[in-house]
């Protein structure tokens, strides 16, 4: 069995990340079906862990290069609180995607690991 890295930026009006959690790996199921357990996305992992300390902004060339080096192994699935560590025109930018104006009130999770195929 081989593994595969995916990346999730979950937008919404949720209570906690726990809460965006499920809902990106219900859209994962939907998506990609169940296949047991192997589907390579986040549907694929059981758990998350929060990271706090050391993140660069989201959207920067850097976040992205920590993203992509980061040491992980399949099964894990990390969590990045970007609701306030992101630059103000990418969170412009991601309401608007999302279908949210400029003063709702949203949270914003980015999860990213190694998914088991």
């Amino acid at each position: 069995m081989g593994a595969q890295r995916f990346s999730v930026l979950k937008v919404g009006r949720f209570t906690s990340e726990h809460e965006a959690f499920q809902a990106a790996q219900r859209e994962a199921d939907d998506e990609y079906g169940h296949q047991q357990g192997y589907s390579g996305e986040i549907n694929s992992v059981n758990s998350y862990t929060c990271l706090t300390t050391g993140v660069p902004k989201f959207g920067t060339d850097e976040f992205w290069d920590w993203v992509e080096d980061y040491d992980m192994y399949k099964g894990d699935c990390f969590c990045v609180d970007v609701t306030t560590n992101i630059t103000a025109a990418k969170r412009a930018e991601v309401k608007i995607q999302n279908n949210y104006y400029r003063k709702q009130k949203v949270l914003m999770y980015f999860f990213f690991g190694e998914a088991r195929v």
